[in-house]
């Protein structure tokens, strides 16, 4: 699943709308939709986030949720490519450069997404070097 344009921005206004989900950015790519936010812990939030993505008919192994040191790896592991269809393409940490400012730009995301994916992004160059 991916989100484009129009069905892109219309998802992260409706996303604007949750209570509990206090920073987020969406990456769309070809062929991955992902959610990196700053958010409550709290079951109702993610319900309601599944259910805005589209997920909640999906059965669990369909998607991931990732949460803490879980969620910092699998952002570093993604921007070095290591996820990629073509492992260690560089495209994608372009790509989440792009959706964060994005993000930055519409408010959706703020200090603390930007400082986490900066050091994500660090540990990436660092994988890629030695990968």
């Amino acid at each position: 699943m991916s989100l484009h344009g129009t069905a892109l921005a219309t998802t992260a206004r409706l996303l604007q709308q949750l209570r509990g989900l206090h920073e987020f950015m969406l990456l769309s790519t070809c062929n991955r939709m992902e959610l990196f936010a700053v958010a409550s812990t709290e079951r109702d939030v993610e319900s309601a986030v599944l259910r805005l993505l589209g997920f909640a008919g999906l059965r669990r192994r369909e998607f991931y949720v990732r949460r803490g040191p879980a969620a910092f790896a699998h952002v570093a592991a993604l921007c070095a490519g290591l996820l990629s269809q073509a492992r260690g393409e560089t495209r994608i940490a372009a790509q989440v450069k792009a959706a964060l400012a994005a993000a930055l730009t519409t408010g959706t995301a703020g200090g603390a997404l930007r400082e986490w994916l900066s050091a994500a992004q660090f540990i990436a160059k660092e994988l890629r070097t030695q990968t």
